[in-house]
Order: structure tokens, then sequence, then C-alpha cells
């Protein structure tokens, strides 16, 4: 079982289901009142296409978060 995480504002949830070929892994539940962004598969790969510095943050990120 994982143990829940506390997000601050800017980080993201979800993007290993953007990256592979597998369904989402994680559940978020709101604490306080937050706006959240939903990002089709698709529309994440045309930022990753139009933007190499997005790309290269987030897959930054992505290894400090150690997945």
């Amino acid at each position: 079982m994982e143990v829940p995480q506390t997000m601050a504002k800017g980080e993201y949830f979800g993007e290993l289901a953007l990256t592979s070929a597998e369904p989402r892994s994680a559940t978020a539940t709101a604490i306080v009142p937050s706006l959240c962004l939903r990002v089709a598969g698709e529309q994440f790969r045309e930022i990753f296409l139009a933007d190499p510095i997005a790309r290269a943050e987030f897959e930054l990120k992505h290894l400090q978060k150690g997945a």
C-alpha cells in the first residue's frame, strides 16, 4: 500500500500514464480547493514536440522523483 503524499502548487501527477501505454496507477484527492488541468495523451505529446525545454524539464523532474 502506497503512503499518501502532499503536493505543492505547480506539482503534477498522472504523468506515468501519459508516458507509457499503461493505465494510471494513482488516485488524487484534494484536501483544499484546487484547480487541476487535464491533459490528454495526444496533447501531452504535442507539447513535447513543440517545446523541447518543457520536455527536458519534465524528464529531469521525472528522474528526480526516482521513477
